[in-house]
């Protein structure tokens, strides 16, 4: 931990004996001090954003999965195959991207097979909800 030295204006380390405070204080402000600072505080945020940029979406994956698994539940797989299939495409891409290392491609797939899959459900819920009016009208 450094400390300012009010008298001389420099930053210490308060565990170094005062004989040696003179090879181990830096002016405050000092061009070292700042240099090396700044230059460790922009290594960190660089790692910190390559991290972010290459973690794989497991998330996006997972929810893509379930979307699709909900979809096939609500029997989208007759009733909206058309939109089921195209989240289903969309999701083996994903797969195959993440698989590959393309991280980025792979979440803006499975985001979009997740909605897809959303889609599909919906609209064969429609279907049945449709059909199931036909079948036992509602009388007044």
């Amino acid at each position: 931990m450094l400390n300012i030295d009010e008298k001389h204006g420099f930053f210490c380390n308060p565990h170094v004996p005062a004989t040696a405070k003179a090879r181990t204080c830096a002016p405050r402000g000092g061009a070292l001090c700042c240099a090396g600072v700044r230059h460790a505080l922009a290594f960190a945020l660089l790692l910190l954003m390559a991290a972010c940029a290459s973690a794989p979406p497991v998330q996006q994956m997972s929810d893509a999965r379930l979307a699709l698994r909900s979809a096939e539940e609500a029997g989208a797989v007759q009733l909206a195959a058309g939109l089921y299939k195209e989240a289903q495409t969309l999701l083996e891409q994903a797969e195959r991207l993440l698989a590959d290392g393309s991280f980025r491609m792979a979440k803006d797939r499975a985001d979009q097979a997740k909605l897809l899959a959303i889609e599909a459900r919906e609209e064969a819920l429609r279907r049945t909800n449709a059909q199931s009016h036909r079948l036992f009208p509602v009388r007044d």
